[in-house]
This record gives C-alpha cells, structure tokens and sequence, in this order.
C-alpha cells in the first residue's frame, strides 16, 4: 500500500524516552511530509543530533512546521545555536516550546533571544 505523505499534519510523541538517535532517525524520515504542521517531542532525550536533523528538515523551503515542542529535553548551548538558526531562517514556524533544558546556560539563550531580536523570526509564541 502506498503511503501518503500529505496526510500526515501532526505528530505527538511527548514523554516516549525517544533518545537523541531515535530523534534524529525519525525527523530524518520526515523528509517529503510537507503538510507536518506539528510536531511534538516534549519530555524526551532530544539533543544535539535531533537538533541538527530538525535544521535540514527546517531548512527544506516546502517544510510547513508551525508548531515544534522540545521542551523538557537535552537541549544545551550547542543545540541552541542550531535552534537559534532554524528560528532565524524558517519562515514557517510559529510556535516553539523549549522550557525545562536545563541544559541551556544563560549565555546560551542570551546569544538565542539576541539572534531572535535581531532577526526576520515568524515566532508568534515562546515558551
């Protein structure tokens, strides 16, 4: 049966334990999915790959992710600056939570709110 890929629009996999390679093979397999407006991976083990997986996703013009929840994962000031680039650049999302990374220093979401001020963000809604 062939699957069809416009159908998909959100995906809501908070507290799964998804570690940070399961992240990357799965936003890796999204690839094509256009019509994903959500996704949600809140409460998990997501770090630096899943974060370098969701910048290609991001960077695709026909992605359409307008809502991303990573909070509560392994986020630190490493994976932030690839956060702080796909919210710079993708004009599509609109909505992202990334409290509770404790990973994050303060220097960390400085350099973030910085890139976001000074930036053509879309970003509607942070937390």
């Amino acid at each position: 049966r062939k699957s069809n890929k416009n159908s998909l629009q959100r995906i809501d996999l908070n507290s799964n334990g998804i570690d940070d390679d399961a992240a990357k093979e799965l936003i890796e397999s999204l690839h094509g999915y256009d019509n994903l407006v959500e996704l949600s991976l809140g409460n998990n083990l997501v770090g630096m790959k899943g974060c370098v997986a969701l910048e290609h996703l991001m960077s695709n013009p026909s992605s359409n992710l307008k809502e991303l929840n990573l909070q509560s994962n392994r986020i630190d000031d490493k994976a932030i600056i690839i956060l702080t680039r796909i919210l710079t650049e993708n004009t599509a999302l609109k909505k992202v939570e990334l409290n509770d990374n404790f990973g994050v220093t303060e220097a960390g979401w400085q350099q973030f709110f910085t890139c976001l001020q000074n930036s053509s963000s879309s970003i509607e809604q942070l937390d």
